[in-house]
């Protein structure tokens, strides 16, 4: 018989990282084939339970790495979340903001063009008021014109009947009435 060596094998840890999707995770591979360079040396019971301990520590180490990874994907998350909600809130800000711009910039042109009707409106009340101060001062003109004719007409009557005043009082309604004849106002033209 042939004399058979064990060995011990020691399990080889390779880490790799795999994606997927957001969070990347760690995955362990164990090789069970052993190291090519300790195949003759044989590793004491001692020092398999330093490396076990050692492996243990490790898994738990990338436990605690998965739990840390864990809780920053979802920190992650919620501040994309919250990244998120601000960018529609800005959004949401910046359009109100343009819509009272454009109301203002509306409002601007209507008190603008307010303000050139008023300026409009105040002229033309100007001019009619100037023009009904010239019409009352023609009309004041008129007036004594129009009492200057009736005492001519009155003194003209005198005159005509002899200068007898009770006469006078038979020719006062034939005069009267004729005075509408004489009024400058009925004939269009103007005495100055």
């Amino acid at each position: 018989m042939l004399p058979v060596e064990k060995t011990a094998i020691e399990p080889k840890v390779e880490v790799e990282e795999v994606d997927q999707g957001e969070e990347k995770t760690k995955a362990i591979e164990i090789s069970t084939a052993p190291p090519p360079a300790f195949e003759s040396e044989k590793p004491s019971l001692h020092e398999l339970a330093l490396k076990n301990d050692e492996i243990n520590k490790l898994k738990s180490k990338l436990e605690e790495k998965e739990k840390e990874l864990s809780v920053f994907t979802q920190e992650n998350k919620d501040l994309k979340k919250q990244l998120n909600e601000a960018t529609l809130n800005i959004s949401s800000a910046k359009a109100k903001e343009q819509e009272m711009t454009l109301k203002l910039t509306q409002v601007g042109e209507e008190l603008r063009a307010s303000k050139t009707d008023s300026t409009q409106l105040k002229e033309k009340l100007q001019s009619v008021e100037e023009q009904n101060e010239a019409l009352e001062v023609e009309m004041k003109k008129l007036r004594v014109q129009t009492e200057q004719w009736r005492k001519a007409v009155d003194a003209a009557a005198t005159i005509l009947s002899g200068g007898h005043g009770d006469e006078r009082e038979d020719f006062e309604p034939v005069f009267s009435t004729n005075l509408s004849i004489l009024n400058p106002i009925h004939h269009n033209c103007m005495v100055l």
